[in-house]
């Protein structure tokens, strides 16, 4: 009995952590789209990708820090890179490359 509900306790945990994730991804294309289309610039393949995650303390408490990476592109040609870093919901940093 023990041994199923610490079972479905961590699998609890696993879908929520997955969940919180797919929710930054999502929050983080937004966030890429709009600025792109705030610069003239196309965000290539409408999406990004996750490249380090990491914990931070805030005010809030402990959070996860996510830096995204996403590709650009100035009137079609040349790849250019950009990412962007979440802490929890909240934007920390966008960049894109010049």
């Amino acid at each position: 009995m023990t041994s199923t509900l610490i079972l479905l306790i961590l699998l609890f945990a696993l879908a929520m952590l997955w969940l919180d994730g797919a929710r930054a991804r999502e929050l983080a294309i937004g966030i890429s789209k709009a600025a792109c289309k705030q610069q003239g610039l196309q965000l290539l393949d409408d999406t990004v990708s996750l490249e380090r995650i990491g914990l931070r303390w805030t005010t809030g408490g402990l959070r996860f820090r996510r830096m995204f990476r996403f590709e650009y592109s100035i009137e079609g040609t040349l790849r250019q890179n950009g990412y962007v870093i979440l802490i929890g919901p909240q934007l920390e940093l966008i960049h894109l490359h010049e």
